[in-house]
């Protein structure tokens, strides 16, 4: 009878044993997944600031070629920027100009409207959605 006894504390501490691996399997895998997860999320955090520098680098181009030449027209044109591409269109309507912007940089894409005024050479900006 006493072996019965021994062999039941021996199953239950090979059970809790198997249990307590299985607990830190899991949360280790998932703390895997939440790394991977957070890694992601930083690098899509950083693309983004990228793309939106591009927009803003490319508006701020537009911006200076109206104050070379306030009747300045553009239709799709496009501005390299490091390894991003910017696509703008201007629309004139009186002393009000619009840059339709569009980036794309490493498979991550922006659209953005810049709408300034444009009142005997100064250039104020009105709307600024970048």
């Amino acid at each position: 009878m006493n072996n019965i006894k021994n062999n039941e504390k021996g199953i239950a501490a090979l059970i809790l044993v198997v249990v307590i691996g299985a607990v830190v399997l899991v949360m280790g895998k998932s703390l895997a997944f939440i790394g991977l997860s957070h890694s992601e999320a930083a690098q899509a955090y950083s693309q983004g600031n990228t793309v939106r520098e591009i927009a803003t680098t490319c508006a701020e181009e537009v911006i200076r070629r109206w104050r070379i030449d306030e009747n300045y027209s553009a239709s799709e044109k496009n501005i390299s920027v490091n390894t991003g591409q910017c696509t703008y269109t201007t629309v004139a309507n009186g002393q009000e100009r619009t840059i339709q912007i569009s980036v794309e940089y490493n498979n991550y894409y922006f659209e953005g409207v810049v709408l300034i005024n444009i009142n005997s050479g100064t250039i104020s900006i009105v709307n600024w959605q970048i």
